[in-house]
């Protein structure tokens, strides 16, 4: 029973420590980052967001950054249209509700003074801070920060699954 249990609790300390942007499908919001540059644009039809718990509609983007794929971003920058640079998050916000890109056709483009990740692939997607029309499933919110596409591992969450492992292995060896 406690050689099953070791697992289950490394697995359940690395949920917890999941990235907070929710990776779902998105349709009708694209995003991009191309050298020091990230943008994003509304096409046409009602934007929505997709993921177990549901679809949302999105009704405006109030954040943009840049999340790797693998490893981590630094990034340096100023702020421009009114949005303001988030060193923590790597991206642009809007902290004052003024300014928010909204559908049908909003588009904003941002530049970083330097944008790279840690393995330097350049591997990185597009992030967003939205607002719902309905209350967002695991926030219980009307915003959630989201993602298109495959899950983003959080640096923390490897290591937590990292540790595990060594300590499975470990064990193994002592028994």
């Amino acid at each position: 029973m406690k050689r099953a249990l070791l697992p289950l609790v490394l697995l359940s300390v690395a949920a917890a420590a999941s990235a907070q942007f929710h990776v779902g499908t998105l349709t009708g919001l694209s995003g991009s980052i191309s050298g020091n540059d990230i943008s994003f644009a509304f096409s046409s039809g009602t934007p929505t967001f997709t993921d177990g718990t549901g679809t949302y509609t999105i009704t405006d983007v109030f954040g943009v950054f840049a999340v790797p794929t693998a490893g981590t971003v630094t990034s340096s920058g100023t702020d421009q249209n009114n949005w303001k640079y988030d060193n923590t998050m790597h991206g642009f916000t809007d902290n004052s509700k003024g300014d928010d890109v909204t559908p049908p056709s909003g588009s904003a483009t941002f530049t970083f003074d330097s944008l790279s990740d840690t393995l330097g692939t350049g591997d990185m997607q597009v992030g967003y801070h939205v607002s719902f029309t309905t209350l967002y499933g695991s926030t219980n919110g009307m915003t959630a920060f989201i993602v298109g596409g495959a899950p983003v591992p959080e640096p923390a969450s490897l290591a937590v699954l990292g540790l595990g492992v060594i300590g499975l292995i470990r064990r193994r060896r002592k028994a």
